[in-house]
């Protein structure tokens, strides 16, 4: 189909189609509420006619897009559809810093471990690093790792870590509600002392 004439309507709102096919914005992220995503679902139907979007104004008339043009904006339309009708979109940010002691004193002989609290309901947790040091001796092997429900994943392992050596890890991993932090030392002694901290930020799931 070519491009149509359509005359004007006072009650229509128009689209430049060439803002939408060669937009100037960057892609940003918005968090709506409940309600503004009622209103936008349902402002979705006039983007899904034809007559909304024009390609050129004239005295008394405009001219709808072309079909290859139309199909371009379909497809931008369809997209935003799937955003607003999914219920998994999240909104990715800084909430609130992280920081976790690890300080610790050994109470008994044998494996020292510290387990950090649980990811609370409603938050994700961004780990960025994490530090661990024996200051009182050498001892067996160090591990830091993450662990979900009965599954662990061991982020850094030191072999019969050095005195005052800290064993660290850096990176980025994401650890959802009731994930955990966990560092250990296996043959240590009572009384052995240990510093060191886990850093990252917080996030809000948006309810």
């Amino acid at each position: 189909m070519s491009e149509l004439r359509v005359g004007y309507n006072g009650t229509r709102i128009l689209i430049d189609a060439g803002r939408v096919l060669d937009s100037s914005f960057a892609a940003r992220a918005v968090h709506i509420t409940g309600a503004q995503t009622e209103m936008l679902r349902n402002v979705t139907h006039y983007l899904n006619r034809r007559s909304t979007f024009v390609k050129e104004y004239h005295d008394g008339y405009y001219l709808m897009t072309g079909d290859e043009e139309w199909d371009s904006i379909q497809a931008e339309v369809s997209d935003l559809e799937d955003m607003l009708m999914s219920e998994e979109n999240t909104l990715w940010g800084f909430n609130d810093g992280f920081v976790r002691n690890l300080a610790y004193e050994a109470p008994g002989d044998g494996t020292a471990t510290v387990n950090c609290d649980e990811v609370p309901e409603g938050e994700l947790l961004v780990l960025q690093t994490i530090s661990w040091i024996n200051v009182t001796a050498q001892r067996g092997t160090m591990q830091i790792l993450i662990k979900r429900d009965a599954m662990s994943c061991v982020l850094k392992v030191g072999l019969a870590q050095p005195q005052a050596l800290a064993l660290c890890w850096s990176g980025k991993v994401t650890l959802e509600e009731d994930d955990r932090i966990i560092v250990k030392q296996a043959g240590c002694l009572t009384g052995d002392a240990f510093v060191g901290a886990a850093w990252g930020y917080r996030m809000k799931v948006p309810g």
